[in-house]
């Protein structure tokens, strides 16, 4: 029976490579080892230009003839229960990295079953399914009873023109969906496609959904505004065509050929970031009048370790087995305080904080925080004398690419960068990840060690100043400060989401020092699936919206006076959550509380039947 998840593939993959680079000309082998029966699996191959956006451009390769051949796009062949295996084109330029992720989904609403292909052919499947055929997805997978097996490879079709022969036609594309029939057409001089197959399903509505446009030739571009970094992303891209082929996806990806020395581009494709969506339609393309583009954003983690107890001064390893590049990760640390009354899920003392209390010249360690990021785990370390952190809880996501990334960048101790965005649009829809590395080899890797830095007193007269933080956040720029006396964050990086729809979002609110606010979302539901995100704004411009001392800060002075700064979340419930701002803090005059829920929420890719909605 098929499962209850989310997205037009199924939620959360049973598979997931993550990002992982591909070079031209290379053939790599991703081992899924999911069993059971390829005729339940759904594949779906994205690529990554340069980190800036997922695309399918060049999807199935594309060839073209000009006094030679010439090899782009990429595409995946040879599945198994064990593996798959993908190629890129030795002059493809879109596809620096790839995913594949494999659904295993036992139903439909409409199978054809596998059926024979000739070359040239154009085969009719009857489903009946009624209904308006824009709530369908339509999968098409095929076979060639050669060396390739399952395989993609020339997808939509691929087309050109050769000295000597007029018209090359390899592939296979879907054509002329209705509520009631589809086509498939395989290329006349196709050997990729010996046996296809379509399988049909009706699906909910997506969380972006572009209806159908008039698509110029050229590149149209759509605020999705599905925004990050705690989405999942999942296209379906359909053509129509006004005069002859319906609804289809022929040229997917675009394909480009020559006659003579002219060069000629039809059919469409798309790329994306975490707020926009470009569809390009080929310059030349006359089959793709109209295109509609719809976007399901999966929020369920890749990993989630759920509640896991930790002692003080205990260290414990979190392996994950994300996989692909660390470089898309996101991930989210959350505490539990198990004490009664307790300040339940918070995240006081995030990073941790150490403190020096006078006169008695004791060190106090408090707070947790994460570092030693890999593809395969992480750890989570809670200081000892913490007394707030009794679970922690890391999850991880694989997010979209951001509007900005700074990239790696190298600060040097008591620097601040600035670094330039250019975004524009309004900084407080801005969501911002903060990272940090340490490249000594030995320390703490990828790291959010001292997040928001940490400050103490040492001897009593000179400040002590370890980690860093970001300040100073507007619609062109962002600062990072890293501590004089840091040795964790030789180098940082930042990305920044906009136009981030939450479930709940606070709006700016005033706080004032040695003061809680008690914020209401009535998200309902269950807490564990929330993500929480909280913003300070100084009304000092030296500072700005920032995270300056994030989850707080103790320090002491040379008379043994104690001091507090920062603000953070905690006693967060299914209704609400509380911020507490520290007695001494001068950055959190108002703060900015959004919360996203991250559940499985619909039912999708379920045979109609078996639907209860």
């Amino acid at each position: 029976m098929a499962q209850a998840r989310n997205g037009p593939y199924g939620g959360d993959p049973d598979y997931d490579s993550g990002w992982v680079d591909i070079a031209q000309g290379e053939d790599k082998t991703f081992t899924h080892s999911l069993g059971g029966n390829t005729d339940d699996y759904v594949v779906d191959l994205q690529a990554n230009h340069m980190g800036v956006t997922i695309n399918q451009t060049g999807m199935g390769g594309d060839c073209y003839y000009d006094a030679g051949y010439t090899y782009g796009g990429y595409y995946w062949y040879g599945l198994d229960t064990t593996n798959i295996q993908v190629f890129r084109h030795s002059n493809d330029h879109s596809a620096d990295q790839v995913r594949v992720r494999i659904w295993i989904i036992s139903g439909s609403d409409y199978d054809s079953g596998w059926a024979d292909m000739n070359q040239g052919q154009t085969r009719t499947f009857t489903h009946n399914m009624g209904g308006n055929p824009d709530d369908y997805v339509v999968y098409m997978q095929y076979y060639d009873t050669g060396l390739r097996g399952l395989n993609n490879r020339k997808y939509g079709l691929d087309t050109y023109h050769r000295d000597g022969i007029e018209h090359v036609e390899y592939g296979a594309a879907w054509q002329r969906l209705t509520n009631s029939s589809i086509e498939v057409y395989r290329g006349h001089d196709d050997v990729y496609a010996n046996q296809a197959r379509v399988r049909i399903w009706r699906v909910p509505q997506a969380d972006y959904d572009s209806d159908w446009q008039d698509m110029p030739q050229g590149t149209s571009v759509f605020d999705h505004d599905l925004g990050g970094p705690w989405n999942d992303f999942v296209v379906d891209l359909q053509f129509k065509d006004a005069d002859y082929y319906g609804t289809h996806q022929i040229y997917f990806g675009i394909n480009s050929f020559y006659v003579g020395d002219t060069m000629y581009r039809h059919g469409g494709t798309f790329s994306l970031n975490s707020s926009q969506v470009w569809v390009t339609r080929g310059l030349d393309d006359a089959l793709v009048d109209k295109a509609r583009i719809r976007i399901w954003a999966i929020r369920k983690p890749k990993y989630d370790s759920g509640w896991v107890s930790i002692s003080q001064n205990e260290g414990k390893t979190f392996t994950h087995n994300v996989g692909g590049d660390t470089d898309h990760y996101v991930v989210d640390l959350q505490f539990k305080d198990t004490a009664d009354p307790g300040y339940g899920v918070n995240q006081w003392d995030y990073g941790g904080d150490d403190y020096i209390v006078y006169p008695s010249s004791t060190m106090k360690r408090e707070g947790a925080y994460w570092g030693g990021l890999t593809s395969t785990g992480l750890w989570v370390r809670r200081q000892a004398d913490d007394t707030i952190a009794d679970q922690v809880r890391v999850r991880i996501w694989i997010a979209p690419p951001p509007d900005y990334d700074s990239g790696w960048t190298p600060i040097i101790p008591d620097e601040t960068k600035t670094l330039n965005h250019g975004l524009g649009g309004n900084s407080y829809d801005y969501v911002v990840d903060l990272q940090f590395k340490d490249s000594s080899g030995v320390g703490a890797g990828v790291n959010q060690w001292h997040y928001g830095a940490d400050q103490y007193r040492d001897p009593p007269t000179t400040a002590v100043v370890h980690g860093g933080y970001w300040r100073n956040l507007d619609s062109d720029s962002i600062d990072v400060k890293r501590g004089k006396d840091d040795t964790g964050a030789d180098s940082v990086r930042v990305r920044i989401w906009k136009n981030t729809q939450a479930d709940y979002d606070s709006g700016w609110t005033t706080i004032s020092p040695a003061s809680v606010e008690k914020l209401y979302h009535n998200l309902g539901g269950d807490a564990d699936d929330y993500v929480v995100d909280l913003q300070f704004w100084d009304d000092n411009t030296d500072v700005g919206i920032s995270h300056t001392a994030y989850g707080s800060i103790t320090d002491y002075c040379s008379f043994g006076n104690r001091f507090d700064y920062g603000a953070f979340w905690y006693f967060l419930t299914n209704s609400g959550v509380w911020v507490w701002r520290e007695v001494n803090d001068e950055s959190a005059d108002h703060i900015h509380v959004r919360i996203w829920y991250t559940d499985d929420r619909y039912w999708v890719y379920l045979p109609a039947v078996l639907r209860n909605y």
